[in-house]
């Protein structure tokens, strides 16, 4: 691989100094050979790549929604 250095900054802070440096790369062309699907909802993630290999795993997102709801509708009254 070729990288190319972008950029170089040094950054004084107190009596510390650091060095960033950015570096560029070319571009490589990659095919996928699989892909997972992700759904993201209120009450789950379901993460899986058909019909039959998934994971569910639960949130409380929605349980998190009502409090907020509630916290908000406290504050208006």
């Amino acid at each position: 691989m070729s990288w190319r250095m972008k950029e170089a900054r040094l950054v004084v802070n107190h009596d510390k100094a650091f060095l960033k440096v950015v570096f560029e790369r070319p571009k490589e062309e990659v095919e996928a050979k699989s892909s997972v699907a992700v759904d993201i909802n209120m009450n789950e993630i379901v993460v899986g790549k058909d019909d039959t290999h998934y994971v569910r795993i639960p949130t409380r997102l929605h349980e998190v929604h009502q409090w907020k709801s509630s916290a908000e509708n406290l504050q208006k009254n």
